[in-house]
């Protein structure tokens, strides 16, 4: 599969919020699968690892939050791209996420130039 045909996965509990994301993402010529919530994005996960180039996570989701789907993800694919995002500023958790091998944290509400300079930073520098 090459580099054009691989997908985002974007997992917010927040239907706007991960509508807008996707929105942004499809402008900008991304393929995205979409979860509501850590389990559904961990189920697309393990069907599609090797069509996933990036993974977006909410950090605060209900039943299993971003941190612990970032784990989970982390076990199928310790190579797993993971940037999160948070409507919570929480410098020691950000801290702790980046020192387990997250590639940044996109704070919400955040500015669609700023999000995709980060997007296709991390995107560049992990995937080519």
């Amino acid at each position: 599969m090459s580099q054009e045909e691989k997908q985002i996965l974007v997992a917010d509990d927040e239907e706007v919020m991960r509508t807008l994301i996707r929105d942004i993402l499809t402008r900008y010529g991304y393929k995205v699968l979409m979860a509501s919530n850590g389990n559904e994005a961990l189920e697309i996960y393990r069907n599609k690892t090797n069509d996933i180039m990036l993974v977006i996570l909410d950090l605060f989701m209900p039943n299993m939050n971003g941190e612990e789907t970032f784990k989970e993800i982390r076990t199928i694919n310790p190579d797993a791209v993971v940037l999160f995002t948070s409507g919570l500023s929480h410098s020691n958790k950000f801290k702790e996420l980046i020192a387990s091998g997250a590639k940044g944290i996109i704070p919400k509400p955040f500015i669609v130039s700023e999000f995709m300079r980060i997007v296709r930073q991390v995107i560049q520098s992990h995937l080519t």
